[in-house]
């Protein structure tokens, strides 16, 4: 346990310190589903639509997903 005047700050996510690379991954990650969760609502209000793009709302996103965890996931070991 970290107590003041000991080693330092205790380390973050099961004793490894977060880098650049994790943090780019979460908002990769979170620019994903945040643009699911708009092209989602988007979808539902478009008048005489109601979400007649879903597949393709859906489909972007497994992309999106899929290049964040391709780009980033090798550095975030």
């Amino acid at each position: 346990m970290w107590h003041p005047g000991g080693d330092g700050p205790p380390a973050i996510a099961g004793g490894q310190n977060v880098n650049g690379w994790c943090v780019a991954l979460g908002a990769c990650l979170a620019w994903a589903y945040s643009s699911l969760i708009a092209s989602l609502i988007a979808c539902f209000v478009i008048p005489f639509c109601w979400c007649c793009f879903h597949l393709a709302a859906l489909g972007t996103f497994a992309i999106h997903q899929l290049l964040c965890i391709a780009a980033f996931s090798s550095g975030c070991r």
